[in-house]
């Protein structure tokens, strides 16, 4: 329970719980609000893209990003705000989906594999699975032929 003099609120539980908030004054309602847990996903992947190989691979790349800050210190790379780099990617086409693990920010999928996705329009959606949630996803719509 938090009171700074003017509000009061309660919190039933954590992410995804409700907190509660009663105003001091009289005659005002109490509201309720929903913790999502926002602060505790790392950003979403960025730039996004796939390339089908010569031999019918997929190849999809990204960029991932850190809540630890984007500058990169040691000049190679910004630092990773997880205890490890983990991303999971879903390939969705008209004839079924795919979902995968990758633990750096690329993943090559067989031809054989896409191609029993169906041909037409498909969504590949990214995700960085941090320590404490996934990020929201990155999504990149494609044409597979």
């Amino acid at each position: 329970m938090a009171d700074d003099g003017r509000t009061r609120i309660r919190q039933d539980a954590g992410r995804g719980g409700m907190a509660t908030v009663n105003a001091t004054s009289i005659g005002e309602p109490a509201t309720s609000i929903r913790f999502l847990g926002e602060a505790l996903r790392p950003p979403s992947p960025v730039k996004l893209m796939a390339e089908r190989q010569g031999n019918g691979d997929l190849v999809i790349r990204w960029t991932r990003r850190s809540r630890q800050g984007f500058a990169w210190v040691d000049g190679i790379d910004a630092p990773l705000g997880e205890t490890r780099e983990q991303y999971r990617v879903v390939i969705a086409g008209s004839s079924g989906s795919l979902e995968l693990d990758a633990e750096q920010p690329l993943a090559t999928v067989a031809a054989g594999t896409i191609d029993a996705l169906g041909v037409g329009p498909a969504t590949i959606d990214v995700r960085q699975i941090g320590d404490l949630a996934a990020s929201r996803p990155a999504i990149f719509a494609i044409t597979l032929s």
